[in-house]
């Protein structure tokens, strides 16, 4: 191991839960805003807006998501 990889393997690991676009399931969407605990993103392959919420520890096994809005068209840009 070279220098850095000892200091890597000192850091704290936390786990890490991978979402994906709720639409087409992609995965990496585009994260393009955040305010307290809650992030914006845009799925980089279908276009759709979403919001994902940072939990605490405590509220992973109680965390019940809010009912989905009803599937609607996506938004146009421009003069379409």
């Amino acid at each position: 191991m070279t220098r850095p990889d000892e200091l890597n393997d000192q850091l704290p690991v936390v786990p890490f839960c991978p979402f994906r676009c709720p639409r087409c399931a992609a995965s990496k969407p585009f994260t393009y805003g955040q305010k307290g605990r809650i992030r914006y993103h845009r799925c980089q392959e279908c276009g759709t807006r979403f919001r994902s919420l940072e939990l605490r520890r405590d509220q992973l096994q109680t965390f019940d998501p809010p009912p989905r809005a009803p599937h609607s068209a996506p938004l146009k840009h421009g003069n379409a």
